[in-house]
């Protein structure tokens, strides 16, 4: 049964090829075709469909954009949870009575209130 080759869709498929590219970062043309092949092999015309070698790249591409998109989330989420957590910390300032804890308080507000602007806080959300 000869069966049209679709675009990567589904969970099986897209399992199938990404762990193909955590395996091959870097996929050559070579790999790609390979990867057609055993797309063709597995292929039942129900979860799984033949792909093209232009349909591995275009999928490949989305992928490694995805990947950047979470690297850079990961490394922009860290410092502003560090952040957070150092605020949810901070004794208030109105039940302090010695002069010293209530200087290094401030000092602190002052030093969190710096940091808070440099912070996105669309990537960097409130704990709730």
């Amino acid at each position: 049964m000869k069966l049209p080759p679709l675009n990567v869709s589904g969970k099986r498929e897209k399992k199938f090829c990404n762990d193909h590219f955590r395996d091959n970062p870097e996929p050559t043309t070579a790999k790609l075709k390979e990867l057609a092949k055993r797309f063709k092999a597995k292929a039942d015309g129900i979860e799984i469909f033949p792909k093209l070698v232009s349909q591995l790249k275009t999928h490949y591409r989305q992928w490694k954009l995805n990947n950047a998109i979470r690297l850079v989330e990961a490394r922009t989420m860290e410092p502003c949870q560090v952040f957070l957590k150092r605020l949810a910390n901070l004794p208030k300032l109105s039940g302090l009575h010695d002069s010293a804890n209530v200087f290094e308080a401030e000092a602190e507000w002052t030093f969190l209130e710096k940091q808070l602007v440099s912070c996105n806080m669309t990537t960097c959300p409130l704990p709730e």
